[in-house]
């Protein structure tokens, strides 16, 4: 891939993250000042990290708080996507491509508040459980992304990045429409309820641990102590990515976003090392 195309697909994301961006502030706008009755949201299932659900009953504060860390974590998001466009737009690191597309994905997640306004309006579930496959869609984008960053270190040669990027959404269209979404249970995360969410973790966690074990074994093979380090960081994006997935509380909100930024930033400082070792 030419850096002008891959110039041409980063700020193509920062385009469409920017626009998930101004979409989340105009539903929060009308979900939290223009007098809306969010009373339907106080009362919603709890998904623990167990997968044993509960009904919860939360305040208005609890909503706002929920909903400002999503917004923060959208800031979060462009900022690091951002810095590493501008510091890194032209390296030839497959890894650090894959890394900054990981985050492009990460923003369908600030989709969540529009998917509890729409909760709030008496509209077909229909339109709920799409967003939540459009919330799925990304998040699974961005794991594979992460896996493809884990197949170079390993000596994966194909170097059609544009390629990879659209199996990568492939795969993902085809596994967040054809899995199963309960439109019955709408969860404290602001989504629906999936109905093999334990088949897909299983998939998820075996994913996590081909990730690591892919920088592992480049250290085996290399002996370049540079890849242990970026499977530490990685390992730290993956934490900060599972613990925002089932939190909805501040507590864990914030530690995951501080482990997901210090993650990408160790990885990119060291992989770039491994590239220009000086």
């Amino acid at each position: 891939m030419t850096l002008k195309l891959r110039k041409t697909i980063y700020i193509s994301g920062l385009i469409i993250s920017f626009l998930i961006f101004v979409s989340l502030n105009i539903v929060i706008y009308f979900l939290f000042f223009s007098s809306h009755d969010i009373s339907a949201l106080l009362t919603l299932t709890k998904h623990p990290w167990w997968f044993q659900y509960k009904t919860i009953t939360q305040t208005n504060t609890d909503l706002y708080y929920y909903t400002g860390a999503i917004y923060l974590f959208n800031i979060c998001i462009i900022l690091i996507s951002l810095y590493l466009f501008r510091k890194y737009r032209k390296t030839d690191s497959a890894e650090i491509f894959f890394l900054i597309i990981f985050f492009l994905f990460m923003s369908f997640g600030s989709f969540k508040p529009l998917n509890a306004y729409i909760y709030t309006l008496e509209v077909p579930f229909v339109i709920g459980t799409l967003i939540t496959r459009i919330i799925f869609f990304g998040n699974i984008s961005a794991l594979l992304s992460l896996f493809f960053c884990s197949l170079y270190p390993v000596k994966l040669k194909y170097q059609k990045f544009g390629i990879v990027l659209t199996v990568i959404m492939l795969a993902a269209f085809v596994l967040s429409a054809s899995i199963p979404v309960d439109p019955t249970v709408f969860l404290a995360n602001f989504y629906y309820k999936i109905g093999i969410e334990h088949s897909l973790w299983f998939f998820i966690y075996i994913l996590y641990l081909v990730i690591l074990s892919n920088f592992i074994y480049a250290f085996v093979q290399s002996r370049n102590k540079h890849y242990i380090h970026a499977a530490v960081a990685v390992l730290l994006i993956l934490a900060g990515f599972l613990i925002y997935y089932f939190a909805i509380d501040l507590r864990y909100i914030i530690p995951s976003i501080f482990l997901i930024i210090t993650g990408a930033y160790q990885f990119t400082r060291h992989i770039d090392k491994i590239y220009i070792p000086f």
